[in-house]
């Protein structure tokens, strides 16, 4: 279980249950229920930007096939917006912020990447979202999970997905791992842009 690392880089920022992070994210991977295409190459891929976040209908969604997974080895850097920026920049050829970027080295069925976080633009998403910081930081590391899980976030049909399993993982962490009930997000309610 100690496969799963936390780090910072240029900020100071303290996580607190690594060990309760440790096992839920141990559980959603190895509970999920979607198929990563074998055939895909690695790669990094960053998160959505505020105007991408649409409204998820769990009910409305389809899930993929089971296929167990284990987990490899799994980083997740916290950092500051200009460290983040730079690997977008370096990495993704993007010149914008954002608030997580996931480094997919998965073989196989072993998932492994480096997951970087933005605490500065996780912060900023708390408030816009009305919720706590912590459930944010939450989030976004299964986020980054569900990255190396096989999911995509660059289509709506693909967002939705996305999000729907965000929500079933957050669910777990506030009633099995967390406390016992979790604040409403809007996200799961309000199309937020265009």
């Amino acid at each position: 279980m100690r496969n799963i690392q936390f780090f910072t880089e240029q900020v100071h920022f303290t996580i607190k249950n690594k060990t309760k992070i440790r096992e839920w994210l141990t559980h959603v991977v190895q509970s999920s229920a979607r198929t990563r295409a074998l055939s895909e190459p690695s790669g990094a891929s960053s998160s959505r930007t505020k105007s991408e976040i649409t409204e998820a209908e769990p009910s409305k969604v389809e899930t993929p096939s089971f296929a167990p997974f284990q987990i490899g080895e799994i980083n997740i850097i916290f950092c500051n917006d200009d460290y983040l920026l730079k690997l977008n920049k370096q990495y993704l050829g993007h010149d914008t912020f954002t608030d997580i970027i996931t480094f997919d080295f998965v073989e196989g069925k072993i998932i492994s990447g480096d997951i970087f976080i933005s605490v500065d633009r996780m912060k900023e998403n708390a408030k816009l979202f009305h919720v706590e910081q912590s459930t944010e930081m939450h989030r976004l590391i299964v986020h980054g999970v569900l990255h190396l899980l096989g999911y995509k976030d660059d289509t709506a049909k693909n967002k939705k997905l996305m999000m729907v399993q965000e929500e079933v993982a957050l669910e777990l962490w506030s009633g099995r791992f967390g406390s016992a009930q979790r604040p409403h997000d809007i996200r799961s309610t309000t199309k937020v842009g265009g």
